[in-house]
């Protein structure tokens, strides 16, 4: 998945929508938990990543991803943060 999540966003929809997937996917994946230890700096990494090529998803589901954003805002210090944007 993580091979898939670093490729750049292409213009064809179908596979751009893969690509955006992987990276939120992985993003939940680093926040929760789960298959991988928990890591919120990698977490908020991949849901930049995938913020900057949301337009695959509905509006409602960017949504929802904005708010995990915010949320791992507030737990992460200004240097964690700074480290997940490298």
């Amino acid at each position: 998945m993580t091979r898939i999540a670093l490729l750049d966003t292409p213009e064809d929809l179908n596979l751009s929508g893969q690509i955006t997937s992987a990276r939120v996917n992985l993003a939940s994946m680093y926040r929760d938990g789960q298959n991988v230890p928990k890591n919120l700096i990698k977490s908020y990494m991949w849901f930049l990543i995938y913020n900057e090529s949301k337009r695959d998803f509905s509006v409602l589901e960017q949504q929802k991803n904005i708010e995990a954003i915010q949320a791992l805002e507030k737990q992460l210090s200004p240097t964690d943060k700074e480290k997940a944007k490298i």
